[in-house]
């Protein structure tokens, strides 16, 4: 099984390569908000979803850290929503 290292090496690579031809800043804003929202809605129907899968239910602090992660990533969400709607792209 490959390392936490190795996972975070593969992505930068594989991020720089979709980067580098992923089109202007409006688009690649507009790929970020539409992949915001359905991690939003996966992280919290997981989160909803009884009982709680990987043992989510007996690790109140593994919990704990998923909740406070979706507050932010709505949080983020609301600030581009309103970039978005403003035309601050």
């Amino acid at each position: 099984m490959a390392t936490k290292e190795d996972m975070m090496n593969r992505a930068k690579y594989e991020y720089e390569k979709w980067r580098e031809n992923s089109g202007d800043y409006q688009s690649r804003f507009c790929f970020e908000l539409v992949e915001l929202e359905d991690r939003i809605t996966r992280l919290d129907n997981m989160l909803q979803n009884k009982p709680l899968p990987h043992n989510l239910d007996r690790d109140k602090n593994r919990r704990d850290l998923l909740f406070i992660q979706l507050q932010i990533m709505r949080a983020y969400r609301d600030v581009m929503r309103a970039r978005y709607e403003n035309d601050q792209l």
